[in-house]
C-alpha cells in the first residue's frame, strides 16, 4: 500500500481498520486495576485479604513477582488477583499488591 491520498476509499479503510487494531494490542494493559478505596472495602467485606511477601511488606515494584505468587495461589486453591498501588513519592512509579481469599 503506498500513501492514504493515493488509495482508493476501500483501500484506506482497511488500511485504517488494521492500525486501529494495531494500536490497540499496543496500548493492551497489563490486567491490574487501581482500586478506590470504597471498592477495596468490598473486596474486604468478601474476605479478601492482603497477601504479606517473604520481605515482610504487602507490596512489591516488580509486576512479575506479584503475577508469579498470584499463580502459586492460584494452583493452591485460593482465589488471588493483583492491584496496582500508585506511589505519590515518585511520579510515575507504581507498587503491587496481592489480594487473596481461599476458596470454599
Amino acid at each position: 500500500m503506498g500513501h492514504l491520498q493515493y488509495m482508493s476509499p476501500k483501500q484506506r479503510h482497511k488500511f485504517l481498520a488494521e492500525k486501529h487494531e494495531a494500536g490497540l494490542r499496543a496500548r493492551r494493559g497489563k490486567g491490574v486495576s487501581y482500586l478506590s478505596d470504597l471498592e477495596f472495602k468490598k473486596l474486604e467485606l468478601k474476605g479478601y485479604r492482603c497477601y504479606v511477601f517473604e520481605y515482610g511488606k504487602m507490596e512489591t515494584r516488580f509486576l512479575h513477582v506479584a503475577k508469579g505468587q498470584v499463580k502459586e495461589m492460584r494452583k493452591n486453591g485460593c482465589y488471588a488477583r493483583v492491584v496496582a498501588n500508585p506511589c505519590y513519592n515518585i511520579k510515575g512509579c507504581k507498587t503491587y499488591s496481592v489480594l487473596w481469599r481461599r476458596r470454599k
